[in-house]
């Protein structure tokens, strides 16, 4: 399983996108991207195939891997934890990435 999006790297994916993307499109993206819902379940909701979905949120990920350097003097990691932790590092990167950009 790949790792989701903070909430501000999903953004700053968007607006890396080579094209502008339909409203909708980056809902449903947001959706499995930053929130992990599954794509299954945005095929139900939506009416879109599968396979559109994953074009949608294809591209976004590759904005990402290509544009989404992280802050000056931080590291990208990778961390080995129990389950019930994973919650709290995650918390802390966003908290960490709030502080970050009150200060630009």
């Amino acid at each position: 399983m790949k790792r989701r999006l903070t909430p501000s790297e999903f953004d700053q994916a968007v607006k890396r996108l080579p094209r502008a993307m339909k409203a909708r499109n980056i809902q449903i993206a947001r959706a499995i991207l930053v929130e992990g819902r599954k794509q299954a379940e945005l095929v139900r909701e939506t009416g879109l195939s599968r396979t559109a979905i994953a074009a949608v949120v294809r591209k976004i990920r590759e904005a990402h891997e290509t544009y989404g350097q992280p802050p000056e003097g931080w590291e990208r990691i990778e961390v080995c934890l129990p389950s019930e932790m994973v919650h709290l590092v995650r918390a802390l990167e966003e908290e960490a990435r709030r502080q970050h950009e009150n200060e630009d």
